[in-house]
């Protein structure tokens, strides 16, 4: 970030205008009692918050949810595709045992296990443009990638946009 200091003098000589290569002599300022000291952006895209800005962007709220909607109806395809596939006989020793909601439950846990050690997220992200990233803006390690898939976002883990 580059930019321009300019003082002007209440004497009435003017101010000079410096730049790192030049300097030149500003008009004439009547009627000032102080030295005034501006700083001019050279760039107009520069801010002062530029250098703290974040490269990435976090997910919206609809973005959250979307791809937990996603995710979830994946998984209930997936029990029902199980469901018509298996053989009955089966179908009722699993179910007489464990609830159809556990089951649901089992498999969207598997689904996000599946697919975020493979692809590193889940289909509905890919989808709604959602990554996971730590609190130092880099991809998940192993032991975090287990940690999101129980739905468990340690150690300043986050949704982020993909741009």
């Amino acid at each position: 970030m580059f930019s321009t200091f300019v003082t002007l003098s209440s004497t009435g000589s003017g101010g000079t205008f410096s730049n790192a290569a030049t300097t030149s002599q500003a008009p004439t300022v009547m009627g000032n009692l102080f030295k005034h000291h501006y700083i001019l952006m050279d760039n107009t895209n520069d801010t002062i918050f530029t250098d703290i800005e974040s490269p990435e962007i976090e997910a919206t709220y609809w973005q959250k949810h979307a791809f937990s909607l996603i995710d979830a109806a994946i998984s209930i395809s997936i029990v029902f595709a199980l469901l018509k596939l298996l053989p009955n006989d089966l179908i009722v020793k699993l179910t007489i045992s464990v609830s159809s909601t556990v089951w649901i439950l089992i498999t969207l846990v598997l689904y996000r296990l599946v697919t975020t050690l493979i692809i590193g997220r889940t289909i509905g992200m890919l989808l709604c443009r959602v990554k996971y990233l730590n609190a130092e803006m880099k991809e998940l390690s192993l032991g975090q990638k287990l940690s999101t898939v129980i739905f468990i976002l340690l150690n300043d883990i986050k949704y982020y946009k993909v741009k």
